[in-house]
C-alpha cells in the first residue's frame, strides 16, 4: 500500500468516526483529491505506453498543443502525470 492509499484510508477512518458539522465535507474533498492524484500516477495510455519517452516523436501525437523542438517533458499534456518518475502500477 502506498503513502496516498494510506492517506486514503485514514480520511475515510476519520470521517466513519462521526465528525463535527462541516469537517466531514472537508474529510470527501481530500479523499477526491487524493483519489485523483492516485489515478493521475498511473498515468494514461499515451503516457503509459512510452509515447513522451522521446519528445520528438510525441509531436504527431499532441495536435492542438503549443510544443516546439527542444522541449523538456516533465508532465503528461493529456493526464498531468509526472514524467520524471516511473509509472505506478
Amino acid at each position: 500500500m502506498n503513502d496516498i492509499q494510506k492517506a486514503i484510508d485514514w480520511f475515510k477512518m476519520r470521517k466513519s468516526g462521526g465528525t463535527m458539522p462541516g469537517v466531514g465535507k472537508m474529510y470527501d474533498t481530500a479523499i477526491s483529491t487524493l483519489q485523483d492524484q492516485a489515478e493521475r500516477e498511473k498515468g494514461c495510455t499515451l503516457c503509459r505506453g512510452g509515447a513522451f519517452d522521446n519528445p520528438k516523436n510525441a509531436f504527431p501525437m499532441l495536435r492542438g498543443y503549443c510544443l516546439h523542438d527542444g522541449i523538456e517533458l516533465n508532465f503528461c499534456p493529456i493526464c498531468g502525470r509526472d514524467l520524471r518518475k516511473p509509472v505506478k502500477k
